[in-house]
């Protein structure tokens, strides 16, 4: 399992999880991480034609070749 640990600030987490309201995508841990299946939100993001994670952290930041992105 390839996995994207990704620092984020508290107000960023709650930007992506107003934005991913599609429980395919996005499911949030007992720690408060939140983890996005990248293969669910490329489709998402193509179906709602916006790019919610590039906006909130930044295209650099992300590397889609992994199975899952955790931002914590």
């Amino acid at each position: 399992m390839n996995i994207q640990d990704i620092t984020v600030s508290n107000n960023q987490r709650k930007k992506i999880i107003a934005c991913i309201r599609d429980d395919n995508v996005l499911q949030q841990d007992e720690n408060g991480e939140v983890i996005i299946r990248v293969e669910a939100y490329i489709e998402f993001s193509n179906r709602i034609k916006k790019y919610p994670l590039e906006e909130i952290v930044g295209e650099d930041a992300l590397d889609f070749t992994v199975e899952y992105l955790v931002f914590n």
